[in-house]
């Protein structure tokens, strides 16, 4: 049985990875001078110290919108339980990739070139 915080911690992590890959942005729109704000709707706590773009930096709203600490804020769960949700996915992940290679030594020695040798002149 899954609760209601364990609910909205998966969202979290859905929305983190749609966000961070870009496939999904944050609700707000770009002023005239191209420099991104964060409508209403999605401003929470953690924002209030993030500096106002300018010209120079347009994207600090955009980017601070697509962070861990900012999904979780506006999920309510924990910025910790979603950081190691995340990085639970990401060893589950591996070791998937490793069974479907041939086992987890296998991938150390995918990365490495076999045969390369390099002679110094």
């Amino acid at each position: 049985m899954v609760n209601d915080y364990d609910k909205r911690l998966i969202m979290a992590v859905k929305l983190f990875k749609k966000r961070n890959s870009g496939k999904l942005l944050p609700d707000g729109m770009y002023d005239s001078n191209r420099i991104f704000v964060l409508s209403q709707n999605e401003k929470c706590e953690c924002c209030r110290d993030i500096i106002k773009g300018n010209i120079r930096y347009p994207l600090n709203a955009l980017n601070h919108a697509c962070s861990k600490v900012h999904v979780a804020n506006l999920c309510n769960v924990s910025v910790n339980d979603l950081k190691s949700k995340l990085r639970k996915q990401k060893r589950q992940q591996k070791q998937q990739v490793a069974t479907v290679l041939g086992g987890a030594g296998y991938c150390h020695q995918a990365l490495r070139p076999q045969g390369l040798v390099i002679i110094p002149e």
